[in-house]
């Protein structure tokens, strides 16, 4: 027998054995309780024995003997010939073995019926798995295993308001059944802004005191969704039931991950740092990712707290996915992705905190770096150069003298490179560049330092407008235009003033400027208007 063939039997056996938590956890299966060490051991010793042997004449002649009737070992079996090995033929032979141990055994029912609807190919296959299921629940209507299979199977076939029928059908028999916190983790499960809201009606209903961490988890992450969708209400429900489970978790990973997160989200700062105190220094089993110390930094951020938040940036950008921790090449990729435009934020955070602590020429310092690096990725855009020149404009407002020129000029510089590497934002690039020439480096006009960019705007936005102009385009070449016209005749040059006058006229008949000028009968012949 082949070695592998030898590690699929081997595994079969260990199935077969297996204590129902660990059925529950791969299938979702619910049975009676065996005693798990005796159960073990007994598959111990018949593997080393018989690891020549396999298959099913092995079940059958060494297995079976020994529990013939015990009906959830059978049925076991059966779920290791169907799971392990395709195998539906001895898969039915052993339901139907433990259905004559005891015909009132639900889970055998419910193992047929999941057999027939995970196989089903045509309509009449799907009938018959709901028939099994139909069994399941008339040998014990108070039992659940029947309803969730037949929901599972309903919810296979996209009907999720079917399946939460179904569910709700086992109040009829058990009125304290917690069935909304199922409704809800089937909704959940479902595409669709539909089915979210469905799955938070649901969890709504259920009992808060019966539902697991993880359940609690899913309820609230529904909720943070809604409240990212612009349902301010939902973070405040997130918080209430975030609190109350807390006090039955302290030291849950998934909530306080969601504390910190949620308090973050409605500005609770502290209540968030306490909560990020707890999952990353006590918390049970944290797998810290990159996202929580993005929370992390932005709770120390909202107290003001920017040395802390910038340690906790910096933590950003030193983390890295591993290939391992993912599925395919295509995940990986996905998740590269996404932990670059991380970690992208995070750089610029860390400048920005800097400026709004005081310290406005490291976050220039920092920016700059963060230019160089998407520089060299070849991926510089126009707003990580606008971020740099609000830097500049910062640090200029608490300077004199040269130094305020100097954070003029680097101002203007920036936005002459921006206009280079974004084409569709160079009209705008040399506008500020015009802007800040004329109003800020050379307020009094005497060097005419912005009639370059001025010129560059207009060559940049063709007049007569296209019928797709956007307003600001012609806001700015209005700006621009009147400007000129209005410096121009300032110097008495009416020839080359009334030029820019007469293009207002036309780009905009209703300006103030151009009105008043019109208006004085002597100005108009000079400007020939």
């Amino acid at each position: 027998m082949r070695k592998s063939t030898i590690y699929a039997l081997l595994a079969l056996f260990v199935w077969t054995m297996a204590v129902p938590a660990t059925a529950q956890k791969k299938q979702q299966r619910s049975m009676k309780n065996l005693d798990p060490e005796a159960t073990v051991e007994a598959v111990k010793q018949v593997i080393r024995k018989h690891q020549g042997l396999g298959g099913a004449n092995f079940i059958e002649t060494e297995i079976y003997p020994q529990f013939k009737k015990n009906p959830e070992v059978l049925t076991n079996i059966a779920h290791a010939f169907d799971f392990q090995a395709n195998d539906t033929t001895n898969a039915f032979i052993y339901i139907e073995r433990a259905l004559a141990v005891d015909p009132k055994f639900v889970p055998a029912y419910v193992e047929k019926g999941s057999i027939l609807s995970g196989w089903a190919k045509t309509q009449e296959d799907t009938l018959a798995a709901y028939g099994w299921f139909d069994k399941a629940i008339a040998m014990n209507p108070k039992s659940p295993l029947g309803y969730q299979a037949y929901s599972k199977a309903l919810a296979k076939q996209h009907d999720y308001d079917g399946a939460a029928k179904k569910l709700e059908e086992i109040l009829q028999h058990d009125p304290n059944y917690n069935v909304y916190v199922e409704i809800g983790n089937l909704y959940g499960a479902a595409e669709g802004l539909d089915y979210a809201n469905k799955a938070i009606e649901a969890y709504a209903k259920a009992d808060m005191a019966h539902m697991t961490s993880n359940q609690i988890a899913g309820y609230v992450t529904l909720l943070q969704a809604a409240g990212k969708a612009g349902q301010l209400g939902a973070y405040k429900r997130s918080d209430s039931l975030l609190t109350l489970a807390l006090t039955k978790y302290p030291t849950d990973a998934k909530l306080n991950r969601l504390m910190m997160q949620n308090s973050v989200a409605i500005q609770k700062y502290d209540q968030a740092i306490a909560a990020a105190d707890v999952l990353f220094n006590k918390s049970d089993s944290a797998e810290i990712s990159l996202d929580y110390f993005m929370s992390y930094a932005k709770a120390y951020e909202g107290l003001k707290n920017y040395n802390a938040a910038i340690d906790q940036y910096r933590k950003c950008l030193d983390y890295e996915i591993v290939r391992k921790n993912y599925k395919s090449d295509d995940a990986f990729e996905n998740a590269k992705f996404r932990e670059e435009r991380q970690k992208n934020t995070a750089w610029q955070a860390i400048a920005k905190a800097y400026d709004a602590s005081g310290y406005t020429d490291k976050a220039i310092e920092e920016q700059k770096k963060f230019i160089e690096h998407r520089r060299e990725q070849g991926k510089l855009d126009a707003p990580e150069l606008q971020q740099l020149a609000r830097f500049y404009e910062s640090q200029a407002e608490i300077s004199m003298g040269e130094e305020q020129r100097n954070m003029y000029k680097k101002y203007i510089e920036t936005y002459i490179e921006l206009a280079e590497v974004s084409p569709q934002n160079a009209a705008l690039g040399y506008f500020n560049a015009f802007n800040y020439a004329r109003y800020k480096l050379d307020p009094e006009n005497k060097e005419w330092l912005y009639v370059p960019y001025a010129e560059k705007v207009m060559e940049l936005i063709p007049f007569p407008f296209a019928e797709d102009a956007g307003q600001r385009d012609k806001i700015m070449l209005e700006t621009v235009v009147a400007r000129l016209g209005y410096d121009y005749f300032q110097n008495d040059q009416y020839k080359l003033s009334g030029k820019y006058w007469r293009m207002i006229a036309q780009i905009n008949p209703d300006n103030a400027m151009y009105l008043r000028l019109y208006e004085n009968k002597i100005i108009r012949k000079k400007l020939g208007l």
